[in-house]
């Protein structure tokens, strides 16, 4: 996303710094939350959205899912079942292809992301060696901090602290991203 196209979205105050940071470097972003507490509404943990396949390639993923999963809520049929009806098996075959044209562009899509993640992963790789308490991570398409779905184990007075340790690490990566954007404007100009 252009820094001009971010400067008019209103981002959550702790996470705006990282989400302008990842930004720059050129990894853009798609989404994002700092965290908030409240179950029914939102995640316990800050994370980012990465915007990493474009939409027509998502909403394919997405078509071919739903068209999966609505195959097996009309027919009632799976795919690990074995059926003994000939039309039940037929069915199953047919499910079997939706699967695979689901899966084969899940696949299609996650390759393209790792490729496209790459300068990501080296920059977390980095930042975890000096990471204070929590491990940074890419889920899918989500930068998360590693082990934040165990929030959801946790009494609300652990996850209002772990939020803010979490919200804290964040802040230092962005600070750890800015440092390299600086260096390599250094060394530019030089």
């Amino acid at each position: 996303m252009d820094i001009k196209e971010l400067d008019k979205l209103e981002l959550d105050s702790k996470i705006k710094h990282l989400v302008y940071s990842l930004n720059r470097y050129g990894i853009k972003t798609r989404s994002s939350c700092e965290g908030h507490l409240n179950y029914f509404l939102r995640k316990p943990f800050p994370h980012i959205w990465l915007h990493i396949i474009g939409e027509k390639e998502r909403e394919e993923e997405h078509q071919f899912h739903t068209e999966f999963i609505r195959f097996i809520s009309e027919n009632k049929i799976h795919t690990f079942t074995k059926y003994t009806d000939p039309n039940d098996i037929k069915k199953q075959q047919e499910l079997k292809v939706l699967h695979k044209k689901w899966t084969d562009k899940h696949d299609q899509n996650l390759a393209s992301n790792t490729l496209k993640l790459k300068p990501l992963f080296e920059l977390i790789k980095k930042y975890n060696q000096k990471c204070l308490s929590y491990k940074l991570c890419v889920y899918e398409d989500e930068l998360v901090c590693m082990n934040c779905h165990e929030q959801y184990c946790f009494s609300q007075e652990e996850q209002e602290k772990n939020l803010i340790l979490m919200q804290e690490e964040l802040e230092n990566f962005a600070n750890f991203i800015d440092g390299i954007l600086a260096q390599n404007c250094c060394v530019q100009s030089s």
